[in-house]
């Protein structure tokens, strides 16, 4: 019986090596996508609002009078 057990333990080992190897692969993709993004967002990133606003800014159309 005791061959049984270290066939089971050398399966568990493969397993979780192989469990370890996806593990830091998907780390590593998150890191990759977060440091593109950061790339792609360029100076503005990093600063607290984004540089973005919700909403166009707001114009001044001459021809167009706000209702009263």
């Amino acid at each position: 019986m005791m061959v049984a057990t270290s066939g089971n333990d050398e399966q568990r080992r493969r397993q979780r090596m192989r469990s370890l190897a996806i593990g830091l692969a998907l780390a590593a993709l998150v890191v990759l996508f977060y440091v593109a993004t950061i790339v792609r967002l360029g100076p503005n990133a990093l600063k607290k609002d984004g540089g973005f606003t919700s909403r166009p800014p707001v114009t001044q159309d001459s021809t167009k009078q706000a209702p009263k």
